[in-house]
């Protein structure tokens, strides 16, 4: 038993530089958007500048909103593209903003695959037969 906990104090700290080395690059990464967006006004930062403002330090919400098409429907303003409007989704909603108008124009964005082939594989111990439809 003694050399379990042994294994496990000798494995703790060898980690332990790992996990506080990825903590401080975490928090050099939001000091230094603190930083620009200290330095600049809202107005001034890209959509995305924005949007990871808004999560990590809960500022530029109103430029975000202003930056979006139909009313708070999409992002950008100029041409919406997907991963903009669900990263704006999730900076929107993680301060409490309705984001209903936005997730539905991201949901009428599914598309069907067209011309795509399925392969299908079954692993048994025993012999098998399978029936599928279509």
């Amino acid at each position: 038993m003694k050399k379990g906990w042994f294994v496990l104090v000798i494995f703790l700290l060898f980690m332990l530089p790992f996990v506080l080395a990825q903590q401080a690059e975490v928090d050099k990464a939001i000091k230094c958007l603190g930083d620009k967006i200290t330095k600049t006004t809202c107005a001034e930062l890209s959509t995305e500048e924005k949007i990871f403002s808004l999560l990590a330090e809960q500022k530029c919400e109103a430029q975000l909103l202003s930056d979006s098409q139909n009313s708070y429907e999409c992002w950008p303003k100029s041409s919406c593209k997907i991963k903009q409007t669900a990263q704006a989704i999730l900076a929107l909603d993680s301060v409490g903003t309705s984001t209903e108008k936005a997730q539905a124009w991201l949901l009428s964005q599914a598309k069907n695959s067209s011309d795509v082939l399925w392969y299908l594989q079954v692993d048994t111990n025993e012999p098998s037969s399978c029936t599928i439809s279509y």
